[in-house]
């Protein structure tokens, strides 16, 4: 069984795609999966902060917002 990301209770990415179905492929996948992979995950090993405009994929999506 896959390990989820020790970020996890943190990233505001599991958060906002938590409650959208087509959208919890992103956490099936990464957060609770193959997080090692994770384009954000990567940049915390760096201790940089993760613009909230980055997916896990490395791409980005201008209509995320800081709620």
């Amino acid at each position: 069984m896959a390990e989820n990301c020790p970020k996890l209770d943190e990233c505001p990415i599991f958060e906002k795609f938590s409650g959208d179905a087509a959208k919890q492929i992103w956490t099936r996948h990464y957060c609770k999966g193959n997080y090692e992979a994770c384009a954000r995950y990567q940049l915390s090993l760096k201790d940089k902060k993760a613009p909230i405009t980055l997916l896990p994929d490395g791409s980005t999506d201008e209509s995320l917002t800081a709620d």
